[in-house]
């Protein structure tokens, strides 16, 4: 590729790193010698040599010295050189081009820098008030099944282990869902399942399986709980 005046010149940077990117007919052009130094590629034109004729140019580039005829490669020589570092930096630097500045100069034109500290603290914010507000309406959502669950908990005789450890005012683990499951075998109970949000469904013993197991623990009524809906 000869030298062209349809250029524009980039500047980027990567860890630290600035590399130049020539923009020739809206496709990127990087020079060689960023590149390179990047990717631990001590020998330049070794590295550029490989590479096809049409993947690798000279572009007058803008430096303190003044403009100077320097190697360009374009985005397919890039990845070659890429591929033949051994650098553990390499794929980052790979990522980085594919994801971030190639996809933004082809839609852009140019690249943009970071977000300042304060831009990055704004959208945070926001960012966490939207967090906060879902996590709202989850909550709400969760109270409202837990109210249906309870209308169920204690129909017909029967109650959780949730239930009966509230009533007793007590931890749950105090009750052994297997000693309740083998008397409801026993005597020949059915064992309801309801819906539950905390273990997506929970298990309903009938309460003569609990007076079997637990004669001492007191067990809740048996109609049926009332859930007043929510004022709003």
């Amino acid at each position: 590729m000869n030298n062209t005046n349809d250029s524009r010149l980039q500047l980027f940077e990567f860890q630290s790193n600035k590399v130049r990117v020539v923009l020739i007919e809206n496709e990127p052009w990087f020079v060689a010698k960023d590149v390179c130094l990047i990717l631990e590629l001590s020998n330049n034109r070794e590295a550029v040599s490989k590479l096809r004729d049409k993947d690798k140019g000279v572009s007058s580039i803008d430096t303190p010295s003044g403009n100077q005829q320097m190697t360009i490669i374009s985005e397919f020589g890039l990845y070659e050189l890429v591929l033949s570092s051994r650098k553990p930096e390499a794929k980052q630097f790979k990522y980085w081009l594919c994801d971030e500045v190639i996809p933004q100069i082809r839609k852009t034109g140019g690249y943009s820098k970071p977000k300042t500290a304060l831009e990055l603290a704004k959208e945070q914010v926001k960012l966490l008030e939207q967090i906060e507000l879902q996590n709202q309406v989850i909550a709400e959502q969760e109270q409202d099944l837990i109210r249906q669950s309870e209308v169920i908990d204690e129909l017909f005789n029967y109650s959780s282990i949730i239930r009966v450890a509230k009533f007793n005012k007590v931890c749950e683990t105090k009750f052994e869902w297997r000693k309740l499951k083998a008397a409801s075998r026993l005597m020949e109970l059915e064992i309801k399942r309801v819906p539950c949000p905390r273990y997506v469904t929970k298990l309903l013993y009938h309460h003569d399986a609990w007076r079997y197991v637990y004669p001492e623990t007191q067990l809740p009524e048996t109609t049926t709980l009332i859930i007043k809906p929510k004022e709003g």
